[in-house]
Protein backbone atom coordinates (compact mmCIF):
# COMPACT_ATOMS: atom_id res chain seq x y z
CA UNK A 1 0.00 0.00 0.00
CA UNK A 2 1.16 3.50 -0.67
CA UNK A 3 1.97 5.96 1.97
CA UNK A 4 0.56 9.91 1.45
CA UNK A 5 3.30 11.91 1.92
CA UNK A 6 1.79 15.07 2.17
CA UNK A 7 -1.40 16.74 3.38
CA UNK A 8 -1.27 18.09 -0.93
CA UNK A 9 -1.11 14.37 -2.26
CA UNK A 10 -4.09 14.01 0.47
CA UNK A 11 -6.15 16.79 -0.98
CA UNK A 12 -5.42 15.40 -4.43
CA UNK A 13 -7.00 12.35 -3.54
CA UNK A 14 -9.77 13.86 -1.95
CA UNK A 15 -10.54 15.91 -5.17
CA UNK A 16 -10.67 12.73 -7.37
CA UNK A 17 -12.76 10.64 -5.02
CA UNK A 18 -14.85 13.85 -5.46
CA UNK A 19 -14.62 14.04 -9.47
CA UNK A 20 -15.08 9.76 -9.02
CA UNK A 21 -18.25 9.95 -7.31
CA UNK A 22 -19.67 13.21 -9.10
CA UNK A 23 -19.52 15.03 -6.15
CA UNK A 24 -19.49 18.91 -6.89
CA UNK A 25 -19.27 21.87 -4.61
CA UNK A 26 -21.63 24.00 -6.73
CA UNK A 27 -24.29 21.36 -5.73
CA UNK A 28 -24.47 19.60 -9.13
CA UNK A 29 -24.26 16.10 -8.82
CA UNK A 30 -23.54 12.76 -10.94
CA UNK A 31 -26.23 12.74 -12.94
CA UNK A 32 -25.52 16.44 -14.49
CA UNK A 33 -22.43 15.49 -15.49
CA UNK A 34 -22.65 14.61 -18.56
CA UNK A 35 -25.81 16.81 -19.77
CA UNK A 36 -23.44 19.88 -19.09
CA UNK A 37 -20.61 18.18 -20.51
CA UNK A 38 -18.08 20.22 -22.18
CA UNK A 39 -15.77 17.28 -23.31
CA UNK A 40 -16.16 15.31 -26.13
CA UNK A 41 -13.98 12.15 -26.89
CA UNK A 42 -14.08 9.03 -29.22
CA UNK A 43 -13.16 5.66 -27.82
CA UNK A 44 -11.45 3.48 -30.56
CA UNK A 45 -10.05 0.21 -30.20
CA UNK A 46 -7.46 -1.97 -32.60
CA UNK A 47 -9.54 -4.73 -34.25
CA UNK A 48 -6.55 -6.11 -36.20
CA UNK A 49 -2.97 -4.85 -36.37
CA UNK A 50 -2.35 -4.76 -39.97
CA UNK A 51 0.46 -5.71 -42.28
CA UNK A 52 3.75 -5.65 -41.46
CA UNK A 53 6.10 -3.77 -42.99
CA UNK A 54 9.34 -5.75 -43.30
CA UNK A 55 11.17 -3.03 -43.92
CA UNK A 56 10.71 -0.63 -41.14
CA UNK A 57 9.56 -3.86 -38.47
CA UNK A 58 6.30 -1.94 -37.91
CA UNK A 59 2.30 -2.32 -38.88
CA UNK A 60 1.60 -0.36 -40.98
CA UNK A 61 -2.20 1.21 -40.40
CA UNK A 62 -3.83 -0.97 -37.37
CA UNK A 63 -7.77 -1.24 -38.08
CA UNK A 64 -9.70 0.24 -35.72
CA UNK A 65 -13.22 0.54 -34.35
CA UNK A 66 -14.90 3.19 -32.81
CA UNK A 67 -16.43 2.45 -29.61
CA UNK A 68 -18.24 5.29 -28.22
CA UNK A 69 -18.14 8.73 -29.67
CA UNK A 70 -19.97 11.44 -27.11
CA UNK A 71 -19.33 13.39 -24.12
CA UNK A 72 -17.15 12.65 -21.31
CA UNK A 73 -15.64 14.10 -18.05
CA UNK A 74 -11.98 14.04 -18.22
CA UNK A 75 -9.91 15.20 -15.53
CA UNK A 76 -6.32 14.53 -14.03
CA UNK A 77 -5.61 11.87 -11.32
CA UNK A 78 -4.20 14.35 -8.73
CA UNK A 79 -3.01 12.01 -6.20
CA UNK A 80 -0.33 10.71 -8.07
CA UNK A 81 2.89 12.68 -8.87
CA UNK A 82 3.53 13.29 -12.48
CA UNK A 83 6.47 10.25 -14.02
CA UNK A 84 9.12 11.50 -15.52
CA UNK A 85 10.85 9.28 -18.70
CA UNK A 86 14.18 9.45 -20.83
CA UNK A 87 13.48 8.43 -23.94
CA UNK A 88 15.02 9.58 -27.12
CA UNK A 89 17.22 11.69 -24.93
CA UNK A 90 14.31 13.53 -23.72
CA UNK A 91 12.58 13.62 -20.60
CA UNK A 92 8.91 13.36 -21.32
CA UNK A 93 6.14 13.96 -18.33
CA UNK A 94 3.56 11.38 -18.15
CA UNK A 95 0.58 12.00 -16.39
CA UNK A 96 -2.77 9.84 -15.47
CA UNK A 97 -5.72 11.18 -16.29
CA UNK A 98 -9.60 9.39 -15.34
CA UNK A 99 -11.93 9.75 -18.26
CA UNK A 100 -15.64 8.90 -16.61
CA UNK A 101 -18.33 8.35 -19.63
CA UNK A 102 -21.86 7.67 -19.70
CA UNK A 103 -23.03 4.02 -18.38
CA UNK A 104 -24.68 2.85 -21.69
CA UNK A 105 -21.32 4.02 -23.84
CA UNK A 106 -20.78 0.28 -24.09
CA UNK A 107 -17.80 -1.93 -23.22
CA UNK A 108 -14.46 -0.10 -22.86
CA UNK A 109 -11.13 -2.01 -22.44
CA UNK A 110 -8.02 -0.73 -20.79
CA UNK A 111 -5.98 -1.06 -24.08
CA UNK A 112 -8.68 0.96 -25.74
CA UNK A 113 -7.75 4.68 -26.68
CA UNK A 114 -9.17 7.72 -25.80
CA UNK A 115 -9.23 11.19 -27.80
CA UNK A 116 -10.79 14.11 -26.63
CA UNK A 117 -12.27 15.81 -29.90
CA UNK A 118 -13.54 18.60 -27.93
CA UNK A 119 -13.47 21.19 -24.76
CA UNK A 120 -14.37 23.79 -24.02
CA UNK A 121 -11.66 24.65 -20.84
Amino acid sequence: MANITDRYELEGLREDFKNLLGIHDEGGSSADTFTQAKTLVTVTRIVDKGPLNTSTGKYDSPNTKVIYTGPAHVSPVTYRRDRQEIGGMEAVRIRQYRAVVPWDAGDIWIDDRLTVNFTED
